[in-house]
C-alpha cells in the first residue's frame, strides 16, 4: 500500500526496499528467479503504483529534509500522533531551510475540510499526492497552496485546512 511505503521512506532513518517492493508483486521474492518485471506491462494498477515509488524515491533523495538529520532531534517533528479517531497521522521532516509536511489518512474515509494544526505560520504546497489518479489514486488532490490561519488546532498556534484522501499520504512542502 502506498502508505506504508510513503511511512517508511519519509520518516527518519535509513530505508531498505526489499527486491520486487517497487513492482507490488504477487509472490514472494525468490532468489532463484527474476523479478516480475511483466507486471509493469501486464497490469496498469501495477505500473501506477512503480510510478509512485519512483516519484516518492525521488522526492526524498532530492530534498535533504528528507535526509541530512535522519538522527537528529531538530530533522523530525510529530504534528499530530494520536488522532486514533481520524485514523491519521502528521509529522515534519525538516533542515536547515527546508520543511515537509508528511500526512497520512490511514483509513476508506475522505476527510474534507480536514483541519491540521502548524507550527507556525505558513503557506503549505501539496507536492506528492498518492491518491493521484496517475497512480491509481480517486484523484482527491489539493492543488492550490494553503495559507495557515491563526486558529490554534492541537498544541499548534495555527492551522490549515484540506482535504484528505481515503487511504492517502500527502507530502507539503512548508514555506515560513
Amino acid at each position: 500500500s502506498s502508505d506504508v511505503c510513503s511511512s517508511d521512506l519519509t520518516h527518519p532513518g535509513k530505508k531498505l526496499n526489499f527486491m520486487g517492493n517497487e513492482l507490488g508483486m504477487f509472490r514472494e521474492w525468490d532468489e532463484t528467479k527474476e523479478l516480475d518485471w511483466f507486471l509493469l506491462n501486464e497490469y496498469p494498477m501495477h505500473k501506477m503504483f512503480h510510478d509512485y515509488f519512483r516519484d516518492l524515491c525521488g522526492l526524498v533523495t532530492k530534498n535533504p529534509a528528507f535526509y541530512e538529520k535522519d538522527y537528529e532531534s531538530d530533522g523530525f517533528l510529530w504534528i499530530d500522533a494520536d488522532n486514533a479517531d481520524e485514523n491519521m497521522y502528521a509529522y515534519y521532516r525538516m533542515t536547515d531551510g527546508q520543511k515537509y509536511a508528511v500526512v497520512m489518512n490511514m483509513s476508506p474515509v475522505t476527510r474534507e475540510n480536514f483541519r491540521m494544526g502548524l507550527k507556525d505560520d505558513c503557506t503549505i504546497t501539496e507536492v506528492l499526492n498518492s491518491d493521484n489518479q496517475c497512480y491509481g489514486g480517486t484523484g482527491v488532490l489539493n492543488p492550490n497552496p494553503i495559507k495557515s490561519e491563526p486558529i490554534k488546532h492541537n498544541q499548534w498556534d495555527h492551522s490549515a485546512v484540506f482535504t484528505l484522501p481515503p487511504f492517502g499520504t500527502i507530502v507539503f512542502e512548508v514555506k515560513d
